[in-house]
């Protein structure tokens, strides 16, 4: 992820069965970004500034989303 372009966090927002809708900031290092290929390649791609994941086995909708530095 280019730093100069994007803050170091990423805003997850959530709405999933268990937990309800609550919002975060995750930073670019956290673990998840490694474990799930797709987030990978989210963050290594510079053109991409918002990705939504969902799951109906397990109930949930994330999204997650890259905010630009400003100055």
């Amino acid at each position: 992820m280019n730093l100069e372009l994007y803050n170091a966090d990423i805003i997850c927002k959530t709405n999933s069965m268990i937990s309800g809708k609550h919002e975060e900031l995750l930073p670019h290092t956290d673990s998840v970004f490694n474990e799930i290929r797709i987030l990978k390649s989210f963050l290594e791609d510079d053109d991409i500034q918002e990705i939504k994941l969902c799951s109906t086995n397990i109930g949930f909708v994330k999204s997650f989303t890259k905010s630009y530095r400003t100055k």
